[in-house]
């Protein structure tokens, strides 16, 4: 099998694997619930998950400060079966210390198990995939999809459970193959050390998708806490969470086939955002004749949005040579904190619509379009400042004296370029990177630490691939 091609169904087969499993045990609570109302099970297991999750999250980006982790596969292995142990003591958890601390601490050990392993496979794609990515990635989640309708279809606990632990078995196997030491796919050392840097115009960019994404979660946990036990419940009573993420899949393929690249997050978010908006409205009117249909339409933007971020954080990382630890790091915790944050006020609108008589369709939208237009004001002035940076056509710009520095700069990105778009392993690249400084190949095998041999091999594969 190509060596491409066996790195991607590794990279999609495991990642699926595992998400399949973890989307399952989030909407089960581990087991220990059989319904959820959309994104809602048992709010003690979400909100201790949000915040166990966010503070392991931060803890592995603040390790990664300085150098890149090793990550010893015991202890991955170890994480895994912790994972794979939590839906086996849901119900004596339950029997033994009562609903509510059982949810706390069921969910507290997912957030951390939940965090570790998914920072480790965004850290692989970042190293392993090149101009395959966004295909990787919609077939990943596809593959979650068909495997949480699998353990959705299964009705018996024992084969449930079999089924988990198959699937996390196939998860680490992909895990372990892709984590061995080999000549072409040792992580790389950051060429942009620290966090992404909001003052340039690629920074600008990242940081409104990102908020775009934030606003997204944050009114998603609003209305799916806030309509419990509402009126509007049947909007998001029978959401099939898997069959929505397979719609998002196949909608964000379709446009990716038609751009021929993966869609801006930022143009998903104002594509989404009326249509999420306009199902607030649908809802005052029809939640019953509707049924899941509105909130199943609100879910497939969220989770259309979320892919074209995740997309291009990956991208984003690996080409510009971030620290994925790091900057994926601290990107999974503040987004656990703002689906904290959103479930939190969902519970509070909840509360005040109760007791108070409040409507509940006022109070969502007036919480739901004041971040939505924060947002969009922040995009805007991300795209006006990328504009105002760009130099004018007819504007004459007087030729500047390029530094050490800049020349090194320009090498580095121009390098980092022609490995993304010619699908370049990280040996390749680092060889193609001496060479286009004028190295010799004998001097490109001493710096590597391989033969001559070896590097002249790596050469004929970039001619190959250039060709």
């Amino acid at each position: 099998m190509n060596q491409r091609v066996r790195t991607g169904v590794l990279l999609a087969g495991g990642y699926g694997c595992y998400q399949a499993v973890s989307s399952s045990g989030y909407l089960t609570a581990m087991g220990t619930v059989s319904t959820n109302l959309g994104f809602v099970t048992a709010l003690p297991f979400m909100m201790s998950g949000c915040i166990l999750g966010a503070f392991a999250a931060f803890a592995i980006a603040a390790a990664s400060r300085t150098r890149l982790p090793r990550v010893p596969f015991a202890a991955l292995t170890g994480v895994y079966a912790l994972f794979c142990l939590l839906p086996f003591c849901g119900a004596p958890l339950a029997e033994g210390l009562g609903s509510t601390t059982a949810s706390l601490l069921l969910g507290s050990l997912r957030g951390v198990c939940t965090s570790g392993i998914s920072l480790v496979w965004i850290a692989l794609f970042v190293y392993r995939t090149t101009r395959d990515l966004p295909v990787l990635y919609m077939a990943t989640f596809a593959l979650s999809s068909l495997g949480g309708l699998a353990m959705r279809a299964v009705t018996s606990e024992r084969a449930s459970l079999t089924l988990t632990i198959l699937l996390l078995l196939a998860s680490l196997g992909c895990c372990r193959a892709l984590l061995s030491p080999t000549d072409d796919n040792a992580p790389q050392a950051p060429r942009t050390p620290g966090l992404i840097r909001l003052r340039s115009d690629q920074g600008w960019a990242f940081y409104a998708s990102w908020l775009c994404l934030l606003v997204c979660e944050f009114v998603v946990g609003v209305t799916n806490t806030a309509v419990f036990n509402s009126d509007f419940s049947a909007a998001m009573t029978g959401v099939n969470m898997s069959l929505c993420m397979l719609v998002a899949v196949g909608l964000l393929a379709l446009l990716f086939a038609a751009l021929r690249k993966t869609p801006d997050p930022t143009a998903v978010f104002k594509g989404c955002m009326p249509v999420m908006l306009a199902v607030f409205s649908v809802m005052a009117l029809m939640a019953d004749q509707l049924g899941p249909l509105s909130g199943s339409t609100m879910v497939v933007c969220y989770d259309m949005l979320a892919l074209a971020f995740s997309i291009y954080l990956v991208t984003f990382l690996r080409d510009h040579g971030y620290n994925p630890y790091l900057n994926a790091g601290v990107f999974v915790g503040v987004s656990n904190l703002t689906l904290l944050l959103g479930l939190s006020i969902g519970v509070a609108l909840n509360a005040l619509w109760s007791s108070q008589g409040v409507p509940l369709l006022t109070l969502l939208a007036f919480v739901a379009i004041y971040p939505v237009g924060l947002a969009l004001l922040f995009v805007q002035k991300a795209h006006g400042h990328r504009n105002e940076s760009a130099p004018q056509a007819n504007a004459t710009v007087p030729a500047p004296t390029a530094t050490g520095e800049q020349v090194e700069g320009y090498y580095a990105a121009s390098t980092a370029d022609f490995a993304g778009t010619h699908g370049l392993t990280p040996r390749e690249a680092q060889i193609c990177a001496l060479l286009v400084r004028g190295r010799s190949v004998k001097f490109a095998a001493q710096e590597l630490g391989i033969t001559e041999n070896t590097a002249w091999t790596h050469i004929k594969k970039i001619g190959r691939a250039h060709v």
